[in-house]
């Protein structure tokens, strides 16, 4: 009875059959505000989907992915890259490169791995690195903070220019890379890789001078030189063995990657000290009779170093010999103990006698040994003087030559002068004619 009666208000509510047009059509969807954004997520789920399916339907073969892997790592250009190593704690660490990781992950199958900048912004970017196993459902993912500053010995430098940016960010992301794949990857497969490589690199190693020349010259960019290659490997470089070969293989590529740094593998090299140029002139000449006597001589003033000609013509000096064995006097009566020209034909002290002028000398040196300087000089000067036959000795010659240089003349005239060859009885003689000749033309 209350069902049958009902309120006007409630009749007037309720809907009239036909009046509205639109009720039997689909309701429509609410437009997103972002369809760029929702369309790229679609896509990439139906992708990562599509992927879990094919992944599912043909699974891997672990034997024949184990091969695929191995086969690899026998090419020699692969197993020079594969290996890295680096000093840690005094010992060296040695473990797969990236390149042997994206090998092991192509080789494995089934497997998603990258580098993405998600953000970049306030001078930093912000990074991921993966790699997902599709078939096993297993991930690896690392989400990291790339600075945009660039740290050397100097110093910080802040990186604006792009390029520079993006190698900092994949130089940063290849590490994480490299951990997630060897994350997923069974380490039985790693190490079996690893060894393989290692037998490779053995293998492989050219010991050859050609191959010698390569490795000293990938080296030289990264400042290490030969000596220091020799020095960490105990033995020069033409003597290198294979296993050496190996390892420096492996040192490179972590040089080559960032890893490590010279000074961790080598030992810096120390400056050289400045070769000492023979003295020449007077102090040379003193310098070589004092070995010759055994006993030290007082330093006498070398030539002057802003004259060309090769020794200093002072009238008051002697460049030859002494007299009688008595010292050459300064003009303010100094002694002057300087015996002969110097020249760089002057035989060393230990050098044995040739002739028998010089065995003279020798003689005579040897015999006043324990005299003062001046005197042990005048005696030998005392014994060459007697010896006035044969051929000029090898100094003499040396000292003549250096005579006729500085005065522009030639043997002709000098023989000319003295009125024949120059033997050691005129040599003296030959010697004055041809210093003052070069004062001469010094000064007309």
């Amino acid at each position: 009875m209350n069902a049958a009666i009902e309120s006007p208000r409630a009749i007037e509510r309720a809907p009239i059959a036909g009046a509205n047009p639109f009720a039997g059509a689909p309701v429509a969807a609410r437009p997103s505000s972002n369809a760029v954004a929702d369309a790229g997520m679609q896509r990439e789920i139906a992708e990562v989907q599509a992927a879990m399916v094919i992944a599912k339907r043909f699974p891997r073969d672990p034997i024949a992915a184990t091969e695929r892997v191995l086969n690899a790592c026998t090419r020699p250009t692969l197993a020079r890259g594969a290996l890295y190593s680096y000093a840690r704690g005094g010992t060296d660490v040695t473990g797969p490169s990236i390149r042997l990781a994206e090998t092991l992950a192509q080789g494995w199958g089934n497997v998603q791995f990258g580098v993405r900048e998600l953000e970049q912004r306030n001078g930093e970017s912000t990074v991921e690195s993966y790699a997902w196993d599709l078939e096993t459902n297993t991930r690896q993912v690392k989400v990291f903070q790339v600075g945009h500053v660039l740290h050397t010995k100097s110093g910080t430098r802040r990186l604006t220019d792009p390029r520079d940016i993006y190698e900092m960010v994949a130089n940063q992301g290849a590490r994480r890379l490299r951990a997630c794949i060897l994350g997923v990857i069974p380490g039985d497969v790693i190490e079996a890789a690893v060894k393989q490589c290692e037998a490779t690199l053995h293998a492989d190693a050219d010991t050859s001078p050609e191959g010698i020349k390569n490795l000293l010259e990938a080296f030289t960019p990264m400042g290490v030189t030969r000596e220091q290659i020799e020095a960490r490997i105990q033995r020069r470089i033409d003597s290198i063995q294979p296993a050496q070969v190996a390892q420096l293989r492996k040192i490179y590529t972590s040089l080559r990657d960032g890893m490590s740094a010279p000074a961790d593998w080598f030992e810096p090299v120390e400056a050289a000290a400045p070769a000492q140029t023979p003295a020449r002139g007077n102090a040379g000449l003193k310098a070589s009779l004092a070995k010759r006597t055994a006993t030290p001589a007082a330093p006498a003033p070398a030539a002057d170093a802003g004259s060309s000609e090769p020794y200093p013509l002072e009238p008051e000096r002697d460049p030859l010999q002494l007299d009688s064995g008595a010292p050459v006097l300064r003009d303010g009566g100094e002694a002057d103990d300087v015996a002969a020209a110097p020249s760089k034909h002057e035989v060393a002290a230990d050098a044995a006698p040739q002739t028998r002028r010089e065995a003279a000398v020798h003689a005579a040196a040897q015999a006043a040994s324990s005299a003062a300087p001046v005197a042990a000089v005048a005696a030998a000067d005392h014994a060459a003087r007697t010896q006035v036959a044969g051929p000029l000795s090898e100094a003499q010659a040396g000292i003549l030559t250096d005579w006729l240089s500085m005065a522009g003349l030639s043997h002709a005239d000098v023989e000319q002068a003295v009125g024949g060859p120059v033997t050691p009885a005129n040599f003296r003689e030959a010697c004055t004619w041809l210093r003052h000749e070069g004062q001469r033309q010094k000064n007309p």
